[in-house]
């Protein structure tokens, strides 16, 4: 089982980043809105998941080549996924 301190740092991160959102709510461009959930939700998830888990938003293709519409959260192996995928801010990282 987690340890409860853990467990209640998670809980009040999470709490917080929902306040966040709520306070987002108030700019007037959506796409700012978005942005800047998307990035405070990989920087939390960032602290919790092993160093090569990367995050950022796109789309999702099957096996079939049929793409979802975008995704706001993407987690993926990092040593698993071809650079070629990676977008701009990621292979901007590397670099």
């Amino acid at each position: 089982m987690a340890n409860k301190i853990f467990v209640k740092k998670f809980e009040n991160e999470i709490n917080s980043l929902i306040q966040e959102k709520d306070f987002s709510e108030k700019t007037s461009r959506m796409g700012t809105r978005g942005d800047m959930i998307e990035e405070k939700t990989s920087a939390l998830f960032s602290k919790y998941f092993p160093n090569r888990c990367g995050f950022g938003k796109g789309q999702i293709l099957d096996s079939s080549d049929n793409s979802s519409r975008e995704v706001d959260l993407v987690i993926f192996d990092k040593d698993s996924l071809p650079p070629v995928c990676l977008g701009d801010k990621e292979k901007t990282k590397k670099e």
